[in-house]
């Protein structure tokens, strides 16, 4: 499921992060580009690969960053992206609080 040969752009990415750290326009704690605009910026087109949910109980440290209680019930969305060649291009993993959770789903007719 997950192919290695997409890691080389994902390694350019980064470094392009880091260099827009170091030179600018990007300065620690700013928002880091979206993916949408990294890819745009690379003439890489990106599409969704596949998306898993999973419920989950929240732990100590994503109690803490959500803000809900240990053990309060998450919605664990994990996938991978791809570029047009099929090489995996971004890892995705979300915790998402139960109580907050929406999902919707445009079915072809």
């Amino acid at each position: 499921m997950f192919r290695a040969g997409g890691m080389a752009i994902w390694q350019q990415l980064r470094a392009d992060i880091a260099r827009q750290i170091e030179d600018g326009p990007l300065s620690p704690g700013d928002a880091l580009p979206s993916e949408t605009a990294l890819a745009a910026a690379h003439g890489i087109e990106v599409w969704r690969d596949d998306r898993r949910f999973s419920a989950v109980p929240a732990t100590p440290d994503d109690a803490a960053w959500l803000e809900a209680p240990v053990g309060a019930p998450l919605l664990l969305l994990r996938g991978t992206n791809s570029d047009t060649r099929g090489r995996t291009v971004a890892h995705i993993v979300h915790r998402i609080r139960g109580d907050r959770a929406e999902y919707g789903v445009r079915v072809p007719r």
